[in-house]
């Protein structure tokens, strides 16, 4: 539980990170995964467990990365544009699109608390951001942009469960190969899409370095690491709690960090929009719901 509690604490600060760099928003993501990838790289050697490459497990963590790279370009946007806060809990509303997903790919039937949670946090969102939504394009643009975050997580979260299905087990040790390939996966789409956007990955103020090694370090790595040996031992309940610390961590930071002004309607739209996420998320596994 405690080390569980520390890596969704660490990775609260994630929108953080992304505000603070007046940096690219596709150059923030390839800092982190590349950082990200060098922890997770230390960690198999600490493990004394090889980067096993499986054709069908490995092909599918690539994918998983692909879709995780486009929840991160469009997340890092939103946040410039709208925040941290009301960013992170839009993409954290992936809860429902992967029931979706799983209702019209995997044929999964929805448990009846889903019609309840659904139009309770679409109600929050707006009791949020609707008054705003009216003559504000870049809220507008910034709202439509963290509910893509939010699909394309979910996307990511169902082909990386279909990675570890299908790879060997690993006897031994809960070290698993699927989320180094993820992260690799990532990283080159997101070169890819900064060699199109025609940005610069150079860097050069030591204030950025740092804080692109502490955002790749700390939340891509650390923080995975510390969910992924400590969520085994958590029920379902306290992972479906520890989802909704993430989410109101940021808005916390948010108000707290950058000043967000913020109303007695807001928190009321936010306290349900975060209690819907809760209730969408105990249909989930609790690993699948933690939002990076």
């Amino acid at each position: 539980m405690p080390l569980v509690l520390l890596g969704a604490l660490i990775i609260s600060f994630a929108p953080v990170f992304v505000r603070l760099l007046s940096l690219p928003p596709t150059v923030i993501g390839f800092y982190r995964m590349a950082f990200g990838l060098g922890v997770l790289f230390l960690w198999s050697l600490a493990l004394r467990q090889r980067v096993q490459w499986h054709s069908r497990s490995g092909l599918l963590s690539l994918a998983a990365g692909g879709f995780f790279a486009l929840d991160v370009i469009f997340w890092h946007r939103a946040i410039i544009l709208i925040g941290p806060g009301l960013a992170t809990l839009l993409a954290n509303c992936q809860v429902f699109f992967v029931t979706l997903f799983g209702l019209l790919i995997l044929r999964e039937k929805p448990s009846p608390r889903l019609w309840v949670a659904i139009p309770a946090a679409v109600l929050g969102l707006f009791l949020v951001v609707g008054p705003a939504l009216s003559n504000n394009a870049q809220a507008q643009l910034g709202v439509g942009l963290g509910t893509l975050a939010a699909l394309s997580y979910a996307a990511y979260l169902l082909v990386l469960r279909e990675a570890e299905k299908a790879r060997p087990p690993i006897q031994g040790s809960a070290y698993s190969p699927v989320m180094f390939w993820a992260t690799l996966g990532s990283l080159c789409l997101l070169l890819t899409v900064s060699f199109f956007e025609q940005v610069s990955l150079q860097v050069v103020d030591p204030l950025h370095w740092g804080l692109l090694i502490a955002y790749g370090v700390l939340v891509q790595g650390l923080a995975w690491v510390l969910i992924s040996k400590g969520l085994p031992r958590v029920p379902i309940s306290q992972g479906g709690l520890l989802l909704l610390l993430q989410p109101a961590l940021a808005l916390v930071w948010d108000v707290l960090f950058f000043h967000r002004p913020i109303s007695l309607r807001e928190i009321a739209g936010a306290l349900l929009t975060l209690a819907a996420i809760y209730l969408g998320s105990q249909t989930q596994p609790a690993k699948a719901n933690l939002k990076s």
